[in-house]
């Protein structure tokens, strides 16, 4: 069953996890990523712009427009035999770009759509950001924080959008043999949990990523 997502927000440092149903949104005009330690981050303005057409937004049916959402003349969420379902770029990103921020139900627990923003509390979207595939040399990272994705390597038009699975979740909701194919590839994809220090210290974060530009 496709969950309804609402799009009121919520404070992004609240103690108390809001109800199942209740999006939380971050607007993109914050400060994308946090300050840590020697990084800097910088990135160009937000410029605002008209809201996108009825037809090319993704979450028409359930929210409300919102900056730098994901929109269908620049993503697609395409079937093949090879992946199942997958998201698909339809333009090109260089690395420090906005991808998309994504939208979506606030549950107490874990689905198959879903990412971890804290223990106990994970955001479910499956219009989109559900769609996004595990590779273990990612061309994606996200941020839980801004619920961003950042391009991290050049992404061109007809390549599909992969993130780290075990970048953001402590025990994934089912386990699996990965077959991306990187040098690196970890196999079995479980969880941050079960990775080593020296995997969990290679797997990017988004404080990283120096120069970030909205698109």
């Amino acid at each position: 069953m496709q969950a309804t997502v609402q799009c009121d927000r919520v404070d992004a440092d609240a103690e108390e996890p809001p109800g199942p149903g209740l999006a939380r949104l971050v607007h993109p005009i914050r400060e994308h990523l946090e300050h840590r330690g020697p990084h800097r981050h910088t990135h160009r303005p937000f410029e605002p712009s008209l809201p996108p057409a009825p037809d090319r937004r993704f979450y028409q049916a359930v929210c409300a427009p919102f900056p730098q959402e994901p929109t269908r003349d620049r993503l697609a969420v395409v079937a093949s035999e090879a992946v199942g379902e997958g998201l698909m770029a339809l333009t090109d990103f260089a690395p420090g770009d906005v991808v998309f921020t994504f939208a979506g139900s606030i549950l107490p627990y874990q689905t198959l759509f879903t990412l971890q923003i804290a223990p106990g509390r994970y955001i479910e979207d499956p219009l989109v950001m559900g769609k996004v595939l595990h590779s273990c040399d990612p061309n994606m990272v996200c941020s839980m924080g801004q619920l961003t994705f950042w391009a991290i390597k050049p992404i061109r038009a007809g390549e599909y959008l992969y993130m780290d699975y075990e970048s953001t979740e402590d025990e994934l909701y089912r386990h699996f043999d990965c077959c991306c194919g990187a040098p690196a590839c970890r196999g079995r994809i479980r969880g941050r949990r079960y990775l080593t220090a020296a995997e969990r210290s290679a797997i990017l974060d988004p404080s990283c990523l120096t120069h970030v530009r909205p698109r």
